[in-house]
């Protein structure tokens, strides 16, 4: 159901004009157990096949890097994002060996950030990015907290 609404602290979740959206009461109150929990959870889901997917795939970085040049030959401005992970979830993908992945890929679009002048935000390391485990939401979404952070890191933010 859509209805238009002036608020975002609703016990449903809204989505903003922008596309972005404000999780419901639920999920923004998740107490820090709760987020622990999701965030090992999350993690042992995705013990099997992680390794399949991915920008390390020859065709996908091929088709990665068309969208840059693409974007570029616009005049687009790039910057990459790298949303970091729960903590929890992320010493899960270390101590894992074919999930490892991770820092695999973030290495992958740093170089090619680099060799492009292309800017990045974040890690998918929390501890690169900044972040703690307060500033989650469960093993993927980093509370506007976090984001703060990140985008103060980075001399993008107040």
């Amino acid at each position: 159901m859509f209805y238009p609404t002036g608020g975002t602290a609703l016990d449903v979740a809204v989505k903003l004009a922008d596309g972005s959206l404000v999780y419901d009461k639920a999920m923004r109150d998740r107490s820090t157990e709760e987020t622990e929990r999701e965030a090992v959870s999350y993690a042992t889901r995705w013990r099997e096949g992680i390794d399949r997917v991915g920008l390390l795939q020859a065709d996908r970085q091929a088709e990665f890097e068309a969208l840059l040049d693409l974007l570029e030959r616009r005049g687009i401005e790039v910057v990459l994002y790298l949303g970091p992970y729960h903590p929890t979830t992320y010493a899960y993908f270390l101590r894992e060996r074919n999930l490892r992945l991770g820092g695999a890929v973030e290495d992958y679009l740093r170089a090619e950030a680099k060799r492009r002048g292309i800017s990045i935000l974040g890690s998918y390391d929390p501890s690169r990015a900044g972040v703690e485990a307060g500033d989650f939401f469960d093993a993927l979404h980093v509370r506007e907290s976090g984001v703060e952070k990140i985008f103060r890191a980075s001399g993008q933010g107040e």
